[in-house]
């Protein structure tokens, strides 16, 4: 059986700086200062692998309030035969803080500039809100924000 192309494992200290973020990522990061070095105690972080263990992203869950997450994921360019895996992984991940970490909610944020934002999130069970947030990174940036689960 082939190895699948894409994987999820915890983060490691260094992952972040182990790819190249694509280049709307890229800009939220600088703007943010994430970064996790010596771990996220409170988030759920994950690091996105291709089958030769080239890291291609960073993705997780922050808490929020209680039974609430936000959901993000920072990745470099993503070649379109590797989006059905990452998908299906992102998926699983989602169902398991549902099912075994207690999520009733989860949110997350789509960049209003990124035309596939939105429908990729759609494609993960996430309904848009009316909320909208402006963002840090700079002025006339914005995010629509969207959820799963009971509203």
């Amino acid at each position: 059986m082939a190895k699948p192309r894409v994987q999820l494992r915890p983060y490691r200290d260094g992952d972040l700086a182990a790819f190249t973020p694509r280049a709307d990522f890229a800009e939220e990061l600088a703007a943010t200062g994430w970064n996790w070095a010596g771990g996220a105690p409170s988030a759920q972080v994950y690091t996105v692998i291709e089958g030769d263990g080239a890291v291609i992203g960073v993705a997780g869950f922050v808490p929020q309030a209680a039974g609430e997450w936000h959901a993000f994921a920072y990745l470099a360019e993503i070649p379109r035969r590797l989006w059905p895996q990452l998908l299906w992984r992102a998926e699983t991940a989602l169902r398991r803080l549902e099912f075994l970490g207690g999520a009733r909610r989860i949110f997350a944020s789509a960049r209003m500039s990124c035309p596939a934002a939105r429908p990729t999130l759609a494609r993960l069970c996430f309904e848009e809100t009316a909320e909208t947030i402006e963002a840090a990174i700079g002025e006339g940036v914005g995010y629509d924000i969207m959820v799963r689960g009971a509203r």
